[in-house]
């Protein structure tokens, strides 16, 4: 028993070592609030590439190009983010946080597992930042956590005005 002791030790700490790995460096950690009423249509008909590697522009299927549209209704901001190339398995969720001058918003993919292929959706949701002037960051996050800017904007959201943008 005594010679498999320090086996057990090592195998012990490597499953509390695995058990805890990116606990800390979680992205999804962050202190934000939920979107509202997210969709995620379907992949969009004729866009779904099993390439690895493969971006929306390298895709001959792809006929759209990504778009980011914004509506500010006075209180609310609606977003539309057209033609976001996704994993086929997306499960979508957005949140967002908004302090100082700075609207950072995350639109995740919740899937616990990635597909083997990839497609374009059209994403929608809601958020509610208080009136006021941004510096919009949009990141895309897919089911590992990793983080990829897509858009770095600037816009005013006045209170009681509305306003649209396109990006």
């Amino acid at each position: 028993m005594q010679r498999f002791l320090p086996l057990i030790v090592i195998a012990l700490f490597l499953v509390a070592g695995c058990a805890s790995s990116g606990d800390d460096d979680d992205a999804t950690d962050r202190e934000t609030l939920p979107a509202s009423n997210q969709v995620a249509d379907g992949c969009l008909p004729g866009t779904m590439s099993t390439q690895a590697y493969s971006t929306a522009a390298d895709d001959d299927t792809a006929d759209c190009e990504a778009q980011l549209l914004l509506e500010w209704n006075g209180e609310k901001l609606a977003v539309e983010h057209r033609c976001a190339y996704r994993n086929c398995g997306l499960e979508f969720a957005a949140d967002y946080l908004a302090d100082d001058a700075t609207l950072t918003i995350y639109e995740r993919d919740e899937a616990e597992l990635m597909t083997m292929c990839n497609c374009l959706y059209h994403l929608s949701y809601e958020v509610a930042p208080a009136p006021g002037d941004y510096h919009l960051i949009l990141y895309e996050e897919n089911g590992a956590g990793y983080l990829s800017l897509r858009y770095d904007e600037n816009i005013s959201l006045p209170a009681g005005e509305t306003r649209s943008y396109s990006f």
